[in-house]
């Protein structure tokens, strides 16, 4: 089995916390994110909660200068580093972007008017649906992250293809979980390992 390392600075660790953002969540699977993943805005799988338990973290390439002063992540800067793994074929959390930068469902939005019982459709490919949330296996997020660095040239990735949501049933999941001090080389963590883990919940310090 392949293992995929996950990473969250924080001082409080993989410990949920509770979250009001409005963005969509799609609940299934996404096979393709190359594809023109349609979903109707009454899919009784695409929900949107006023607020969520949980937490945000990073994988694959994850930019540790989104964390420096400057970054998009600059807040953290000085939090513990959290360092964990989960099966490559665990359903998880990612942004629904392809590896083009364009979104990986396209929402059909459609909305009717008590007045004059007049349905009206807007734009279906809103790039804004690329900031919603949706299902895929994260070894496929990982391919998806590293078919858009090579077509790009990039080294990183930047936060959006990187970021992934947990709630507390993921959480439960993370196996090898270490916590280190800021400024802690995360590369010394192998992006991926190999193998079955015996210790499903293994909170140690490695200093």
């Amino acid at each position: 089995m392949e293992w995929i390392r996950i990473v969250r600075y924080a001082n409080e660790g993989f410990s949920p916390m509770t979250y009001s953002t409005g963005e969509y969540f799609y609940k299934g699977e996404i096979f393709d994110y190359n594809a023109q993943n349609k979903i109707n805005l009454e899919d009784p799988l695409l929900i949107k909660p006023s607020e969520w338990s949980g937490n945000y973290c990073y994988f694959h390439m994850f930019d540790i200068k989104s964390v420096e002063d400057r970054g998009i992540l600059g807040h953290r800067k000085g939090h513990t580093i959290n360092v964990g793994y989960l099966p490559g074929d665990y359903l998880v959390y990612v942004r629904a972007l392809n590896a083009d930068d364009q979104p990986a469902i396209h929402i059909d939005r459609h909305t009717q008017s008590l007045a004059d019982q007049l349905i009206f459709e807007f734009d279906k490919t809103q790039r804004l649906d690329k900031f919603n949330w949706v299902k895929m296996k994260l070894s496929l997020a990982v391919q998806r992250n590293q078919e858009h660095l090579e077509k790009n040239k990039y080294k990183f990735a930047d936060e959006r293809y990187t970021e992934m949501l947990l709630f507390p049933e993921d959480i439960e999941h993370i196996t090898q979980v270490r916590q280190v001090p800021f400024g802690h080389a995360i590369h010394k963590f192998p992006l991926t390992k190999t193998g079955s883990f015996e210790e499903k919940q293994a909170f140690g310090i490695d200093c």
